[in-house]
């Protein structure tokens, strides 16, 4: 807790980059959970339907920009999402 307090508290100074690092590292914290949450079943059926609307509109929206494919790594995204949205239409 104290490592997550001193972090922040870098992360306030303008100078600093660690709060885009921050970011992130809990953008792909994220990801991560919203993977596992899916790949187990009995956890993907506990997903709210309102959720889980949400989750499959951002994906679409997601999935179909153009602008995907020009980012670094943007393949390599694209290739993470479809898993997930597979992930989603099988166990949810």
């Amino acid at each position: 807790m104290k490592v997550i307090c001193h972090e922040l508290t870098q992360a306030a100074d303008p100078e600093s980059t660690m709060l885009e690092d921050l970011i992130k590292e809990a953008d792909r914290l994220a990801s991560c959970l919203a993977v596992m949450t899916f790949q187990m079943k009995h956890l993907a059926q506990t997903v709210k339907e309102g959720t889980l609307d949400n989750l499959i509109t951002e994906l679409f929206l997601w999935l179909l920009d153009y602008r995907v494919p020009l980012m670094d790594d943007g393949s390599q995204l694209l290739k993470a999402l479809n898993v997930l949205m597979l992930k989603i239409l099988d166990n949810a």
